[in-house]
């Protein structure tokens, strides 16, 4: 459950980040993307959420590169 642990703590920097501004709430949560190379075909490059398929050649063999861990990239607050 390591994820978990990852996801909480993010979602306290939020909450932190938004009461420190005075906002009422979090607009919106932007993280890294992830990174992928295929194994099969050597492809490099982002995937969509939940779907570890490599676009070229179809294969389930991938390994991230980059975005392992959850690195916030925008934060979003209304006042």
């Amino acid at each position: 459950m390591h994820e978990l642990s990852i996801v909480q703590d993010l979602l306290k920097v939020c909450d932190t980040n938004a009461t420190e501004q005075g906002a009422s709430s979090v607009k919106r949560v932007e993280i890294q993307d992830i990174i992928v190379r295929c194994c099969q075909c050597g492809r490099e490059g982002t995937i969509m959420a939940n779907e570890f398929v490599c676009p070229m050649c179809g294969s389930r063999e991938l390994v991230v590169t980059k975005g392992e861990d959850l690195i916030l990239m925008r934060l979003e607050l209304e006042k």
